[in-house]
């Protein structure tokens, strides 16, 4: 993130209940990053809520501990922002994976960025999302940000529900993004929420998301 084409505001890692990796971050990382204990509900929702609190910046920029930012990743995210009715915008994640690409996210492609019908199963872009920049329903977790006028106006993410653990429940980002339609569509205002292919993150599959079990757990 420190060596993209634009420099973030400020960098912030959020350390969920770990006081041991808390300490840790906070040795590894210098003075241009902010390392923060999850002040929430334990879990993702509750990390990214202590972020949106701390963080300064007019859009705030999500991106998760196993995922890398590719070059333009940044500047690619945050360009859809010069429009003043696009709220959120997300980018394109692929996966990493442990060894080659397994049998049960099968892929019709032959590129190494080529993508699967299945792929959102392990948190990546999946054959069937737009491949120029659209309009979506919602954003990807690993790989969105958001204006701050979003927070301010219809809260945080949802605690209740947001990975815990190894407990693959998701969809937080996706009821954000709901929510922040509907209270905009009270109020008769416009929103948009793009879909910038060209902000790329390369996000690492671990070997226990590619077997049949987690496979029937996530679906």
């Amino acid at each position: 993130v420190l060596d993209q084409d634009v420099r973030a505001a400020e960098v912030l890692v959020v350390v969920d209940h770990n006081p041991a990796l808390l300490d840790r971050a906070r040795e590894a990382f210098g003075g241009d990053v902010r390392v923060l204990p999850n002040a929430h509900r334990q879990g993702l929702s509750g990390a990214r809520n202590t972020a949106v609190a701390a963080a300064s910046g007019d859009v705030v920029v999500f991106l998760d501990d196993d995922a890398a930012a590719r070059p333009g990743w940044l500047g690619a995210l945050l360009a859809p922002y010069a429009d003043p009715d696009v709220v959120g915008v997300g980018g394109v994640a692929h996966p990493v994976f442990p060894e080659a690409r397994p049998g049960l996210l099968p892929t019709g492609g032959t590129t190494a960025d080529a993508t699967g019908e299945l792929d959102w199963v392990v948190g990546c872009t999946y054959t069937g999302q737009p491949t120029t920049q659209a309009e979506v329903r919602n954003l990807m977790g690993c790989n969105m940000s958001f204006r701050r006028a979003v927070f301010e106006r219809v809260g945080g993410f949802a605690e209740e529900i947001g990975r815990i653990g190894k407990n693959p429940l998701g969809c937080e980002e996706t009821e954000l993004c709901i929510r922040a339609r509907q209270a905009w569509a009270r109020s008769g205002e416009k929103i948009r929420i793009v879909f910038e292919p060209r902000a790329e993150v390369d996000h690492r599959v671990s070997f226990d998301r590619v077997e049949w079990a987690y496979l029937r757990r996530r679906s």
